[in-house]
């Protein structure tokens, strides 16, 4: 683009912005194939006295002229095609090598992962039930029953189907307070029995349904990717499901020799089946997560990920840091860079080795993505999306990389599973499994195909699908939640702005409503908080990224906490106005830093810096409705704005 747009947040989907038109995106690539020079081939100036130079100045120079051949001559739209099908056609052959190497196979890890997906759910559950009825409640920050009344209006005439389509939710049938309760209690029932193997094929169903509900009727709160991630986790979860009402908590195996005296147990499966291919499905998704995520950050033009400065500023601008963070970010730039450097390896190229169905690549895929999590998860708290990549990798080893890594721990994986004798597959079960067989390959050549989609849109214009395809894409995809667009920290943050949310009764003693986890008093000691996502924390963190005409939903807040509504005060880590609500609530920018390491004596955690109001004071008037009673010159909003706004 010709202007540089503001570092965004890390669920930024590529889907929904700044994406260029074709007739844009021909302008900028004309615009930048015009050679520096009138004869185009001059670079920079040449050294004076190159024969003198050393080694490491003439590497310098070389990786700086091929930085500057790749800005002024980018490559053809033709070879980002190249490379997005080539993506697609390494993954054909993936799963057409797996068909044919009936040696390896896959019991266990389809077992563990299941269960696995009914924990990620769990955790997802069990965190947005306390925080539910502050966010959407009766008495929330955006109450449903608003959504849900104007959703009926402007339905009124579609059919039921359409509703259901349009605003897919089981809100439609009750939005009341009890309904949203019995959300989370069924999802939290549902997962614990698919935890124990128990109607995992019916009940993977009605996790999808109910976290779905509850992602649409919260869409300003549960927008982040891995909300889309569990989502599309589950219908492929789902496939691979065996159609059984109980497996147990431990899985049951079936000898692959007729041999049942057979002292070495080998586990039937069968490569030429739809289980084959749904495994498939989740290297895919896997695949997909990670190296899209590498994609973005070379296509946003981001210069902290050009220069390998990226790392410098993550520990310090993530949404929420612990006191881990703190230690990393004190770190030396050389040490940063060297982990932007293994970022981007571990995105870019180890991916690849998980297309490859090989035991050995495979593993290698595994334990660089699984390490990567566990160190993300380490140095900040993003809920249960660590724990859910990691499970998306389980399905990577098979069972003999499996029962060879718990021999290696002293636990022998084969006292634990059920083993059934061999028997013949009968005529009906043959023609069955050749049925499913052949319906699941037709299912993955689909989605292959449809894949174009969001590894095009990943490359930000470079390569355009049509629009047939987008179309189909779009329909096909949009309700169910997969084939989504990811990629994570596209463009690093760089400072770390906090809003702070004050009240007062005279607008002149201001009292902040601390927040349960984010930063806000710099003495505050930064929060470990593995699996948990407090939903009000994060949204906050992304407002000072943008004026609040793009968080409008801060209003709502605001007004909430005039009128002191219990179930808002409870997202708060207190409330300072016990007796009565405040008058006025202001909206304070804050810049945060961590105290340099040699500070580390300090009983502060961050040093900040006022920035002005964020929007104006605002107050309730006699119809409780918010007003603005003055404008503040460091405010980018104008006062007739607010006027009538509720």
């Amino acid at each position: 683009m010709a202007t540089r747009r503001k570092a965004r947040s890390v669920d930024d989907k590529s889907l929904q912005t700044d994406q260029p038109t074709r007739e844009e995106y021909t302008t900028e690539q004309k615009q930048r194939d015009i050679p520096p020079n009138a004869d185009g081939t001059s670079l920079g100036p040449e050294p004076t006295d190159a024969e003198h130079e050393d080694r490491k100045t003439r590497a310098v120079r070389r990786l700086q002229a091929m930085r500057r051949r790749l800005k002024e001559k980018p490559l053809s739209p033709q070879v980002h095609k190249a490379v997005v099908w080539s993506v697609l056609g390494l993954a054909a052959c993936c799963n057409l090598i797996l068909i044919l190497s009936p040696s390896r196979s896959f019991v266990l890890s389809s077992h563990i992962f299941l269960q696995l997906v009914g924990v990620a759910h769990l955790a997802a559950f069990a965190s947005i039930w306390p925080q539910l009825q502050g966010l959407v409640g009766s008495d929330g920050i955006l109450p449903v029953t608003n959504l849900m009344e104007t959703a009926k209006g402007r339905l009124a005439d579609e059919s039921r189907w359409s509703k259901y389509m349009s605003v897919p939710t089981l809100c439609w049938l009750s939005c009341s307070d009890r309904s949203l309760r019995l959300h989370c209690i069924v999802g939290v029932l549902s997962a614990c029995l698919v935890c124990l193997g128990v109607g995992q094929c019916l009940l993977l169903p009605v996790l999808w349904i109910t976290y779905l509900s509850i992602k649409t009727i919260c869409k300003s709160f549960l927008a982040l990717q891995w909300d889309s991630l569990l989502l599309e986790t589950t219908v492929f979860a789902w496939l691979m499901t065996p159609w059984t009402l109980y497996t147990g908590p431990f899985p049951t195996a079936t000898l692959a020799a007729s041999d049942n005296s057979s002292k070495d147990v080998s586990f039937m499966w069968n490569s030429v089946s739809s289980q084959t291919n749904f495994i498939f499905l989740i290297w895919w998704l896997v695949f997909r997560l990670m190296f899209s995520s590498g994609v973005v950050k070379l296509y946003s033009g981001c210069p902290e990920w050009s220069s390998f400065r990226a790392m410098s500023f993550h520990y310090e601008t993530q949404p929420l840091p612990n006191p881990i963070s703190w230690f990393f970010h004190c770190l030396p730039m050389t040490v940063h860079k060297v982990e932007t450097v293994m970022s981007l390896f571990l995105e870019l190229v180890v991916p690849i080795f998980m297309l490859i169905p090989h035991p050995i690549c495979q593993l290698f895929g595994f334990l660089g993505t699984v390490g990567l999590m566990l160190l993300i998860a380490t140095t900040g708290s993003y809920g249960f999306f660590n724990w859910l990549t990691i499970t998306l990798c389980v399905p990577l080893l098979d069972d003999a990389t499996l029962i060879d890594a718990a021999k290696s721990i002293g636990i022998n994986i084969l006292n634990y599973i059920t083993v059934q004798p061999f028997t013949p597959e009968s005529t009906v079960q043959y023609m069955y499994r050749w049925a499913a067989f052949t319906l699941s390959l037709g299912l993955v050549a689909c989605i292959l195909a449809l894949s174009y989609v969001p590894l095009a849109i990943n490359t930000r214009g470079r390569v355009l699908p049509s629009e047939r395809l987008f179309d189909l894409y779009a329909t096909v995809c949009a309700v169910p939640n997969i084939l989504n667009t990811y990629g994570l920290f596209a463009r690093m943050t760089t400072v770390r702005d906090e809003l702070i949310i004050e009240g007062s009764n005279d607008a002149r003693d201001w009292q902040p409503y601390e927040t349960r986890y984010k930063p806000g008093d710099p003495s505050k000691r930064p929060c470990f908080i593995p699996y948990h996502m407090p939903r009000l924390d994060w949204r906050l963190w992304f407002c000072p990224l943008s004026n609040i005409l793009s968080h409008q939903w801060v209003l709502s807040l605001a007004k909430a906490l005039l009128l002191n509504s219990p179930s808002v005060l409870g997202l708060f880590k207190h409330n300072p106005f016990p007796e009565a609500a405040p008058r006025f609530i202001r909206m304070v920018r804050y810049n945060y830093k961590f105290v340099p390491w040699k500070e580390r004596k300090s009983k502060n955690w961050w040093n900040r810096e006022y920035k002005g109001l964020y929007c104006p004071v605002v107050c309730l008037d006699d119809k409780n409705e918010l007003r603005a009673i003055r404008l503040s010159e460091d405010t980018d909003v104008g006062l007739s704005y607010f006027q009538g706004q509720g």
